[in-house]
């Protein structure tokens, strides 16, 4: 490939040598190569190295791209096994504070902190050892699910976030596929004598609601009703 010199010659005393070694004559344009050798070389060899450096720029870029969005869905997924394990745990504990509470009226915990150290018995009876962080928040603060003069039934995330996960939840948890934020994911502890349909029959020992004789301990359930893993919660005496 041959290129136009920068100008024309005046001369031949003004001109040298063309591009292909002929001399120059005056008024004769003169051509030469556009990558020969010398300064001009060096520039065409410096432009190929600079392009091919912003490539490689762009593809480690994209790499690392790559890279960043899989370690997010990763970190969010486990994030997410951690919020299904910490609401279970304050869950079962909601309703082994239920189930063991003194006398015959059951009622549930005020404020979580009661599940810490129950104050209804005169030793110590923990059902958590310390209020699980919200993985998603990353705080202690939950959502209470509590009614006026019965308490905490449940907690849940107060994240808008939506869930990666729609799939693949324990049996007690299968509700949560259709949620739309991880707030719609409610760890709710409901008694077992009334989610249980099956009417009690009288002066059936062992059964709930039988005059004179000790109810069976109620079972620990999973969120908005589907049974919990773990067998029944044992009693505590005080």
């Amino acid at each position: 490939m041959m290129v136009k010199c920068v100008a024309l010659c005046a001369n031949e005393s003004s001109c040298g040598r063309s591009g292909d070694g002929a001399v120059g004559a005056p008024g004769v344009v003169h051509y030469r190569p556009a990558c020969g050798g010398g300064g001009t070389g060096r520039r065409c060899n410096r432009g190929i190295t600079y392009v091919w450096t912003l490539v490689v720029v762009a593809l480690i870029g994209l790499g690392l791209a790559a890279i960043g969005q899989m370690w997010h869905a990763m970190a969010q997924r486990e994030k997410e096994r951690e919020l299904l394990f910490a609401g279970e745990q304050i869950q079962r504990a909601i309703g082994r504070y239920y189930e063991n509470t003194p006398g015959s009226a059951q009622r549930f915990p005020r404020k979580l902190e009661d599940l810490l150290r129950d104050e209804r018995y005169p030793t110590l009876f923990r059902y958590l050892r310390r209020v699980y962080v919200e993985p998603i928040t990353g705080t202690t603060r939950w959502g209470l699910v509590e009614y006026p003069g019965v308490g905490i039934t449940g907690v849940y995330s107060l994240s808008e976030l939506q869930p990666m996960k729609k799939g693949n939840f324990p049996p007690r948890f299968t509700q949560f596929s259709s949620a739309a934020k991880y707030s719609d994911w409610k760890f709710i502890y409901t008694p077992a004598q009334l989610s249980d349909p099956t009417p009690t029959t009288p002066g059936t020992p062992g059964t709930p609601g039988t005059p004179g004789t000790p109810g069976t301990p109620g079972t620990p359930i999973g969120a908005l009703g589907a049974p919990a893993s773990g067998g029944p919660i044992p009693t505590l005496k005080p």
